[in-house]
């Protein structure tokens, strides 16, 4: 019998899988098979994919580590930020 996956790791790999896709965007144009219209839109192009790929990382990162981020940081921030904090929440 096997295992239930999470559904967050679902989203983790479906995440990944579009990752896979843009990099072989990358390559394609990066090999020189393939281009946009003019030289200006292919390096645009390839600044988008790299930007989406790096954003799709941290998005699987986060829900791959959902537990993780979803505590609270109170121990990241100055005790003082925390109580200026609490002052404001309560106006």
């Amino acid at each position: 019998m096997s295992v239930p996956e999470k559904p967050d790791i679902h989203t983790y790999v479906t995440l990944m899988e579009e990752v896979k896709l843009r990099m072989a965007v990358l390559e394609f144009f990066g090999s020189g098979k393939g281009h946009a219209l003019y030289q200006p839109s292919t390096v645009e192009s390839c600044c988008l994919q790299v930007r989406k790929i790096l954003e799709l990382i941290a998005f699987g990162s986060l829900a791959a580590n959902k537990d993780i981020y979803s505590q609270p940081m109170r121990s990241l921030l100055p005790i003082g930020t925390l109580v200026v904090c609490s002052e404001i929440l309560r106006k």
